[in-house]
């Protein structure tokens, strides 16, 4: 919501600018706004409008109510591949032809002496960043 409104303000400050009046500020700025709100009100905006038509990704502000009781486990798998900042050459190949993500995470263990314990696996890692497997490519090239 900010970003209209950092939005209406640009806007006014450019055409304040372009007229070299400041008094017209006021009478710009109030008249920007309620052409905002108006337009809100019978439709999307113009920038909205093309992201949908070109089907770009975007995530809204508010998120659906059906995903307030979802949890990332309950649609993850639950077999996580992911690489430790220095893999062996082998480990990655064996991932790359063994899976078809386009992005592994990068973890590191939290306390070593867990490296062996299966049952603290999970919770033992940390998320250190993700690689992309175009760049893993790029890399073994």
């Amino acid at each position: 919501k900010q970003w209209y409104q950092r939005r209406v303000a640009i806007t006014a400050g450019i055409l304040i600018e372009t007229t070299r009046n400041i008094s017209y500020g006021l009478p710009i700025m109030l008249t920007l706004m309620v052409a905002k709100w108006v337009g809100d009100l019978f439709n999307k905006g113009l920038y909205d409008e093309h992201i949908e038509l070109k089907n770009w990704p975007l995530l809204e502000w508010e998120a659906d109510p059906i995903w307030e009781t979802v949890r990332a486990s309950d649609i993850m798998k639950s077999s996580l591949e992911w690489v430790n900042p220095t893999p062996t050459v082998g480990r990655v190949v064996d991932i790359l032809k063994r899976t078809k993500h386009s992005a592994f995470p990068v973890c590191v263990y939290t306390d070593r002496s867990s490296q062996t314990s299966p049952s603290s696996f999970r919770s033992q890692l940390r998320l250190k960043g993700l690689i992309l497997r175009y760049q893993i490519v790029t890399i073994l090239k």
